[in-house]
């Protein structure tokens, strides 16, 4: 059975340059764009968490998530090879499980034509709240 693992990305971690190129990924690109200093920013900013998301040691995506007050934002992507497999749920599950005590409400926004995510978030229970421009907002109620 494939093991699931979940790092907390560092300052100067070496596998920054490798997130980058995943993230150059046309079909991640496509859904999630980052900015030049976004690994600092996730990396030095307090209450900003990136997660590697590593299966058998692999490297296969990475999960960010923001806690402000008593709300959390999640923006998560998975390599295309392993998508629609169950790692998403059980990355976005990992962080619902451990760092939701204090948080009563999860956000996500979801490009309108990411299905995957869109079935991902809506099968753990995301409620749809809104459309702005070809963003769909989900919340999903910790309490």
């Amino acid at each position: 059975m494939n093991r699931l693992d979940f790092i907390l990305l560092q300052r100067n971690d070496s596998d920054i340059p490798v997130l980058k190129e995943f993230h150059n990924l046309r079909s991640v690109k496509k859904f999630i764009s980052i900015s030049k200093n976004y690994f600092d920013y996730v990396t030095e900013t307090e209450n900003v968490f990136y997660y590697k998301i590593l299966l058998d040691s692999k490297l296969i995506g990475g999960i960010h998530f923001e806690i402000h007050d008593i709300k959390m934002y999640i923006s998560l992507f998975i390599l295309p090879d392993y998508r629609n497999c169950g790692y998403g749920k059980a990355s976005v599950k990992y962080v619902l499980d451990n760092f939701t005590d204090k948080i009563d409400v999860v956000e996500v926004a979801v490009d309108e034509e990411n299905y995957s995510s869109i079935r991902l978030f809506e099968g753990l229970g995301f409620k749809f709240t809104e459309k702005d421009g070809n963003l769909y907002t989900y919340i999903f109620n910790t309490k």
